[in-house]
C-alpha cells in the first residue's frame, strides 16, 4: 500500500492465479484511469490530484490541487508530467484519450 498520497499504479500478473508483483508511480495524486499510448509505447496517466482522507473520502486539498495527464515509459519511468494553466487546478482529470495522431484530449469535472 502507498504511503501519503503519491499515485501508484498496480502491477498484476495474470494467469491460473492473478498477483501483485510491483508497482509504479504515476506522477501525481489520485489516478483515475489510464490508456496505452501506441506511439510512444507507454502509458498515459490521468491523475485526478486530489487527495481525501481514505476514512472518510474528506477532500483535503482543494485549494492547492494540481490535476495532471502523466506519461510514463513502458517500464514506469515518468517521462512527462503536464500542467493545466493556474485557472484550471480544481478540475480533476478523469479521463485520457489517444486521437490517431497521438494527441492526448481529457475529460475534466
Amino acid at each position: 500500500m502507498a504511503e501519503g498520497s503519491a499515485g501508484r499504479i498496480g502491477i498484476w500478473l495474470s494467469g491460473s492465479t492473478c498477483r501483485r508483483i510491483g508497482e509504479w508511480d504515476s506522477g501525481g495524486i489520485g489516478p483515475h484511469d489510464l490508456r496505452w499510448h501506441p506511439a510512444s509505447g507507454g502509458l498515459v496517466i490521468a491523475n485526478g490530484g486530489l487527495r481525501t482522507d481514505p476514512t472518510d473520502r474528506t477532500k483535503l486539498n482543494t485549494d492547492s490541487m494540481r490535476p495532471n495527464p502523466a506519461f510514463l515509459t513502458d517500464d514506469g519511468v515518468i517521462a512527462e508530467v503536464a500542467a493545466f494553466p493556474g485557472n484550471l487546478h480544481q478540475l480533476s482529470i478523469r479521463h485520457p484519450a489517444i486521437a490517431p495522431d497521438g494527441t492526448v484530449p481529457c475529460a475534466l469535472q
